[in-house]
C-alpha cells in the first residue's frame, strides 16, 4: 500500500510475515508492504519500490526502510518445496528442513534497486511471542501487529 497524500497513513497486518516500511521524505510518499514468503518470491518489496521511484519521482537514495520484527531465520523451518524459490544465499538446511532469511532476502531486493538507508529489527516474533503475534509459535490462533507509517499534514 502506497500513500501520497499527508494525513493518509498506509498499513499493513502481520504476525510473523516481514513488514517492512518504507518513505521518501523528499517527495513525501511513503508505503507499507506485507511481505511473507510468498510476497518476497514474487518480490513485492522491489516492486513497491519501482513504483515510488518510476511513478512519484522518489530518488533510492532518499528513501528510508524498515523492515520489522517477524519470523526469523532460526525459527522459519520450510519443506522443499518453498525453499526451492529461495536463492542459496537466503536458506541453509539444517537437518529435514530448510531454514529461510525472510529479512536477508528483502534486505537485497531494497539494496538491489538502490536503497541503501535500511534499518533491520532484530526481533524475532517466535522468540519474542510475549511482545508480538506469531501465527506460527500460536498455531493460528493469534492476533495482528498493524504497522503504519504516513507523514503529517504540513
Amino acid at each position: 500500500m502506497i500513500s501520497v497524500q499527508p494525513g493518509v497513513f498506509a498499513g499493513v497486518g502481520i504476525a510473523d510475515c516481514t513488514p517492512i516500511l518504507v518513505a521518501d521524505p523528499v517527495t513525501r510518499v511513503c508505503a507499507a508492504i506485507h511481505a511473507g514468503w510468498k510476497g518476497t518470491v514474487a518480490r513485492i518489496v522491489e516492486k513497491t519500490a519501482k513504483r515510488m521511484i518510476e511513478n512519484r519521482g522518489s530518488n533510492p537514495a532518499d528513501i528510508l526502510a524498515y523492515i520489522g520484527p517477524c519470523i526469523s531465520f532460526a525459527h522459519f523451518e520450510v519443506g522443499d518445496e518453498v525453499a526451492a524459490q529461495f536463492s542459496e544465499e537466503f536458506k541453509t538446511r539444517k537437518g529435514a528442513k530448510w531454514h529461510v532469511d525472510l529479512k536477508a532476502a528483502n534486505e537485497a531486493q531494497l539494496r538491489a534497486i538502490g536503497i541503501q538507508q535500511i534499518e533491520i529489527d532484530p526481533s524475532c516474533t517466535v522468540e519474542n511471542n510475549a511482545d508480538f503475534f506469531s501465527h506460527r509459535m500460536e498455531k493460528g490462533v493469534t492476533g495482528r501487529m498493524l504497522a503504519l507509517i504516513g507523514f503529517q499534514v504540513a
